[in-house]
Parts: C-alpha cells; structure tokens; sequence
C-alpha cells in the first residue's frame, strides 16, 4: 500500500478522503488508500489508521480543517503534523449562479461545518430552520442541529450520487405527506 515512487521514501503511505482527491494523487504516480466512506470518520475506520504508536503522520489539509482527523490520530499514538496547503475564504455576500426567491427552496444540501456556518451567517435562522436540509455525517447533522435544523438527513456519502440520491428520497418523501 506504499508509494514507489523515487521522490518518496519507501515506508510512506498516502490516504485520501475521497475518491477525487485519491484520483489526484494517483495520477501523480502515488499509491493510495481511500475509504468507502468518503469523510473523516471513513478514513478513522481503515485498519491501518488504528495502531499508530511512535507513527509519524502529517495531514495536508485546508486552514482550520480536520480537527477530528488529527485528534483522533494523536490518540492513538501518531507524531502528527499539520501541512494547511489552502483556505477557504468566506465572501462578504453569497454569489448567486441564478435569481431565486426563499419560497422556491425547499432543502439545502451541506457538505461541510463550514457550509453550514456560512448559511447561517448570510441567511435569515427563522427561514433556515424551517427547510429540509441534507448533510454528509453526524458530527454536520449535530452542527446544524445545534443552530435549530430539525429536519435532517444524513447522506450515505459526500459524493454527487450519494447527494442526489437523498435528495430524491426528500423529494419522494415530501411528495408522499403531501398527498396524504
């Protein structure tokens, strides 16, 4: 599961969190490992990820990211070093790609804490609490939660198919009580 590439030692392995970003590195020649379940909690999972005693690991993330990922690995052991490679810049006003109005949304979709932050920063709570919104895991499900959000699910996954496919599942839903 190493890499044999001659710009890396032989005793360095490469996780991904999803499968985009495992492409990426497998492109570039590195062997990855990348877990079914594309979040923090999958990569948590992986049976390498769990023995981790005098283990030097170092996490390339964005700035502020991955607090779960780097406690949990501290306690089981690791050396970890955090390489934040990018940030995220919050905009003082949402861009819109279309007009829209609040009555014509009925679900939002958030892929991360900080997705869900920002809505509730740039957007009215009253109007937010009372949409379906659909996230990646438990710990966003708690964070939306905490800000008043009752009606959530949870995605299998965060990828494009596994969002599409729960919301289609909100809309079936939505459908079903509203004819009954």
């Amino acid at each position: 599961m190493c890499v044999d590439e001659k710009k890396w030692p032989q005793n360095v392995c490469f996780f991904a969190v999803g499968a985009s970003t495992g492409l990426i590195l497998q492109n570039a020649g590195l062997v990855v490992v990348v877990p079914l379940e594309p979040r923090t909690e999958g990569l948590l999972a992986l049976p390498q990820l769990n023995h981790l005693e005098n283990q030097s690991v170092i996490i390339m993330k964005g700035f502020g990211g991955r607090e779960l990922l780097y406690d949990t690995l501290v306690t089981r052991g690791a050396n970890v070093a955090e390489w934040e490679v990018y940030k995220r810049v919050k905009l003082d006003s949402p861009v819109f790609t279309e007009d829209w109005y609040p009555a014509q949304i009925r679900c939002i979709i958030a892929t991360s804490g900080e997705v869900i932050q920002a809505a509730f920063e740039y957007f009215e709570a009253s109007w937010l609490t009372t949409l379906n919104w659909i996230v990646v895991s438990q710990r966003t499900a708690d964070i939306a939660s905490k800000l008043g959000v009752t009606q959530i699910d949870i995605s299998r996954d965060a990828s494009d198919q596994a969002l599409i496919q729960c919301a289609q599942h909100v809309v079936k839903r939505a459908r079903h009580f509203s004819e009954h």
